[in-house]
């Protein structure tokens, strides 16, 4: 009997474990199968979005994110805040950004941050906008700990505080930052939150310069045009004046002038010839298919994708930048730039046996401006197009081909155009670059307006073409 009674437990066991074990296979299986079903949504939800198909999109993310997928919810915030097949709405933005960042989705917190430092779908708040940069910041995210070094110098939402300023800064410094390299530079050559270094400016000026960061070359000009605690290199200052000169403008050029007249010829000659040898690799840099693997190497993506569950996006809502907005890049920049020296009153004139400057055609020039000027009045695409160069500084986050999209449509659009110059003037930085300031009239059938513009230039062959357009410069 007693034999009986074990062999009947052991077989009761025997079952209960067999069906335990088969039960939590099924579970297993049947949460494998969710995961690969929501990771294919998400991914196809990708595709649309990439394709353009915003609204398919949409369809694929809702239901992934109302059940609590932080990448889905972030995607719609996304959508939400760029007005991608909806309504461009900041307040469902917001609501969608806070989902994914109670999961402490890093890229939702960033956003959050920008959102309330701006007050776009909330009240504008720098407390809350600190607290959101401040959780991206200490999982590692290289915008939100220069924003935090940025709210930390100016006093916004925290307590003004030098070194914790430097602190960020230097952390998002270290993963290549160039904002926060260009700042960190400034508060080494100042003494201001770290003890003064001329040595660490240099360094981290140059970090910044490297990538293009202008006010970073404008700096390092002044550095070593001055020589303040290392030896003056006017070759150098040269080089970085002229490169900075094509954004930074007027001050640049004064310096430039000033240092040329230091210099012998040769010395000139080997400033310029560094000086095309950067813009040459820069040039290389920046061309499209380099810049996409750049991005495709660090991840960056505009909308989180199904490579991983927690993928980087390009900052905020602009890109190219590595600020919260334009705006603030302008304003964080000026709290943390060195001040220029006051330039002389009369720049002095360059000296010897090159080709000065002011020597240079700038007849050719004008005649450029004025032909794309009126390829852009008579709303000749092809033309007006054919006017910017291939490395021609595209602006936001967009690629070439969108942004002649965007052209076209806005040149086809109005039933006519107008489009006058006047006032320009032509500053050369050397025989192959130039700028021309303009005031530029544009009257067409839905819009007038009124505004100074500076086109960057650059020769090819004997035509000169457009690298960078600025406004109300």
């Amino acid at each position: 009997m007693l034999r009986a009674y074990l062999i009947f437990k052991f077989i009761a066991v025997t079952l209960m474990i067999c069906t335990n074990y088969f039960f939590r296979l099924i579970l297993i299986s049947m949460l494998l199968l969710t995961c690969a079903v929501a990771e294919a949504g998400l991914g196809e939800g990708v595709d649309a979005y990439q394709s353009g198909n915003y609204r398919a999109a949409i369809k694929e993310f809702m239901p992934l994110a109302a059940k609590g997928d932080a990448i889905a919810q972030f995607n719609l915030g996304m959508i939400n805040e760029l007005g991608q097949g909806v309504r461009q709405n900041y307040p469902k933005a917001v609501s969608r950004y806070r989902q994914a960042a109670a999961q402490g989705y890093m890229k939702a917190q960033l956003k959050l941050g920008e959102m309330y430092s701006k007050g776009q779908g909330v009240l504008q708040d720098y407390k809350e906008s600190a607290s959101w940069f401040r959780q991206a910041a200490e999982q590692g995210d290289a915008l939100a700990q220069f924003n935090l070094g940025v709210m930390y110098a100016q006093g916004h939402g925290v307590a003004q505080n030098d070194e914790e300023s430097a602190r960020w800064f230097g952390k998002a410094a270290e993963q290549g930052n160039q904002q926060a390299q260009m700042s960190l530079g400034v508060m080494y050559a100042t003494g201001q939150g770290v003890k003064q270094d001329y040595a660490a400016a240099i360094n981290w000026y140059s970090k910044a310069a490297e990538q293009g960061n202008a006010p970073a070359q404008y700096n390092l000009g002044l550095l070593y045009a001055k020589g303040d605690g290392f030896n003056q290199d006017l070759v150098q200052a040269y080089k970085w004046f002229s490169l900075a000169g094509m954004v930074a403008g007027e001050q640049s050029m004064i310096h430039l002038s000033q240092v040329e007249s230091k210099m012998t010829p040769q010395e000139i000659e080997t400033a310029q010839t560094l000086t095309r040898e950067w813009r040459g690799k820069y040039a290389e840099m920046s061309k499209p298919e380099v810049l996409a693997a750049e991005q495709a190497k660090l991840e960056q993506v505009r909308i989180a994708g199904k490579a991983t569950r927690n993928p980087p996006i390009i900052a905020a809502s602009t890109p190219n930048a590595d600020t919260v907005s334009p705006a603030s890049t302008a304003k964080i920049a000026s709290a943390v730039t060195a001040t220029p020296s006051k330039p002389a009153t009369t720049p002095p004139k360059p000296t010897g046996a090159h080709k000065p400057t002011d020597t240079y055609n700038s007849d050719d020039v004008l005649k450029m401006v004025h032909e794309w000027a009126a390829e852009w009045s008579d709303k000749n695409v092809k033309g007006y197009l054919a006017f910017y160069a291939e490395d021609f500084k595209i602006p936001g986050n967009t690629s070439r081909t969108d942004w002649e999209a965007l052209r076209i449509d806005r040149i086809n659009k109005p039933e006519f155009i107008k489009v006058e110059i006047s006032d320009a003037k032509v500053k050369f930085i050397d025989d192959s670059h130039a700028s021309v300031s303009f005031k530029q009239s544009y009257r067409a059938s839905h819009l007038k307006d009124i505004s100074n513009k500076t086109l960057l230039l650059m020769k090819s062959g004997d035509n000169w073409l457009i690298q960078e357009e600025l406004s109300g410069s």
